[in-house]
C-alpha cells in the first residue's frame, strides 16, 4: 500500500542522514552517499520497486539538501557536484530497482510454491480417495472365493460336446442328465 511504501521510503532517509550528519565530521561526503545507497536497497528490497524509487529520489534530494555546497538549499553551485548527484541518483534508481526486482521476485516463488504445495496436498487428497473408492469398487466387483456349490454350476452351465458328434451345446448337465433318465 501507498502509505506503508511512503513511510518506509521516508524512514530510511532519515534514518540515513541522521546517521551521515552525525559522521560528516568523519568521512567525506561522497563517502557518505553510501549509506543513501543502503537506504534504497532497504527499502527496495522491504516495499519493492516503487519503494526504492521513492527512497532514490527523497535520498538524492536529502543528500543535496544536507550535504552539497551551499547547504541547506537544493541548489548545486559546482558542476562536478551536480554531476555526482546526478550519479547517485541515476546509481540509487538503479539499485533501487534491481533489489525491488529481487523482492517481487521473491515474493512471485514464495506464492508459486504456496500453490505447488496446495496443489500437491490436493492431489494426494484425490489419489487417495480414488485408490479407496477403486478398492471398494474392485471389492465389490471381485468374486468372493468360489465355493463347491458356485463350482458345480459352473461347471453344469458350461457348453459340452455331444459324444454322437453333435454341435456345441450350453445346456446345463443337470438339464441333460434329467432327460436322459427320463
Amino acid at each position: 500500500s501507498w502509505p506503508a511504501i511512503l513511510l518506509v521510503a521516508l524512514v530510511s532517509t532519515s534514518i540515513s542522514t541522521l546517521t551521515s550528519l552525525v559522521l560528516e565530521e568523519l568521512f567525506n561526503v561522497y563517502t557518505l552517499a553510501n549509506l543513501f545507497l543502503l537506504a534504497v536497497l532497504f527499502s527496495a528490497l522491504v516495499a519493492g520497486i516503487m519503494g526504492g524509487v521513492i527512497t532514490a529520489v527523497c535520498a538524492s534530494l536529502a543528500f543535496n539538501y544536507f550535504f552539497i555546497p551551499p547547504k541547506f538549499t537544493l541548489f548545486v553551485a559546482n558542476p562536478d557536484d551536480l554531476f555526482a548527484l546526478f550519479m547517485f541518483l541515476l546509481t540509487a534508481l538503479v539499485t533501487g530497482g534491481l533489489a525491488g526486482t529481487v523482492r517481487e521476485q521473491f515474493d512471485n516463488a514464495e506464492h508459486h510454491s504456496q500453490s505447488m504445495q496446495s496443489l500437491a496436498a490436493l492431489s494426494g487428497r484425490l489419489s487417495a480417495a480414488t485408490r479407496a473408492t477403486t478398492s471398494r469398487t474392485v471389492a465389490r466387483a471381485r468374486p468372493s472365493r468360489p465355493t463347491v456349490a458356485s463350482r458345480a454350476r459352473w461347471s453344469d452351465a458350461r457348453p459340452t460336446r455331444s459324444t454322437r458328434g453333435e454341435a456345441w451345446r450350453s445346456r446345463p448337465r443337470s438339464a441333460r442328465t434329467a432327460t436322459a433318465a427320463t
